[in-house]
């Protein structure tokens, strides 16, 4: 499925008129127990229009820019109030996952809940709005028409939200969100995770700390706490301490 796209995304792309580049770059330095590590990743892609269809395509660097894999491959269509999308494309599940760009969010890292069922996925998926509404309906699989596809999909009415993963709902989650942070709910086969982020304070518009909180099945209560200062647009400086792994990270980020 993911070949197929990216083979009808290139020539799409290519044929198009009207193309937009767009990326992140980011490079994290990790302090566990006095051990430093250090992470560097690179997104670029390429999207386009034309004649009421879409195009997107982007590669991801690994291994601190040793390896490059395919991120997103997808051709897109509106077919009369529904969208239709092919390819690989970002799940549609939670108000997290739809914030973030390229897994970046507000943040170094992301909450415990973030990656259920898949970042990026292979497949079809439907999607429009209905009235105050809008829904997402994803198949997912290399062949969507054999048996062993998995289904999922998101419904958002305002701030409100839900999404869930596979046929009898197995994984599921409800939220609420807007432009500054989220509350959500997630149930993972029984296993439940509760989350709340956001940005906590913003100075001039320069510099905004921010923080998460998460309480799960088990009582367990872990946060993350961080700042984030923009130098300029599209560049900005991070540093976090994250409960989890008691770890302190810092970091240079940039997008365009």
């Amino acid at each position: 499925m993911s070949i197929l796209a990216s083979t009808l995304c290139l020539s799409a792309i290519a044929a198009a008129g009207d193309i937009e580049f767009s990326g992140v770059g980011q490079t994290v330095v990790t302090s566990l127990d006095g051990v430093e590590t250090l992470d560097t990743r690179l997104v670029l892609g390429a999207y386009g229009e034309s004649k009421g269809a879409v195009y997107g395509f982007a590669f991801e660097t690994n291994d601190n820019l040793d390896d490059t894999t395919l991120w997103e491959a997808y051709v897109g269509a509106d077919l009369g109030g529904v969208d239709v999308t092919v390819g690989r494309f970002q799940r549609n599940f939670s108000a997290e996952l739809a914030m973030s760009e390229y897994t970046y969010g507000v943040g170094l890292t992301n909450s415990s809940v973030f990656g259920l069922g898949g970042i990026v996925v292979d497949g079809v998926s439907f999607g429009g709005d209905i009235g105050d509404a809008s829904f997402s309906f994803d198949i997912v699989g290399d062949d969507v028409f054999g048996d062993s596809v998995t289904y999922g999909g998101r419904v958002e009415l305002g701030a409100l939200g839900f999404g869930f993963i596979g046929e009898e709902m197995e994984v599921w989650t409800v939220d609420i969100s807007d432009e500054s942070g989220f509350i959500s709910y997630t149930d993972d086969n029984g296993d439940w995770t509760a989350v709340a982020q956001g940005v906590l304070f913003t100075v001039e518009d320069t510099f905004s700390g921010y923080g998460r909180v998460e309480h799960d099945h088990l009582e367990e209560t872990t946060f993350a706490i961080g700042g984030v200062c923009e130098f300029q647009e599209g560049v900005s400086a991070l540093v976090e301490y994250d409960d989890r792994d008691e770890g302190i990270r810092a970091g240079l980020r940039f997008t365009f």
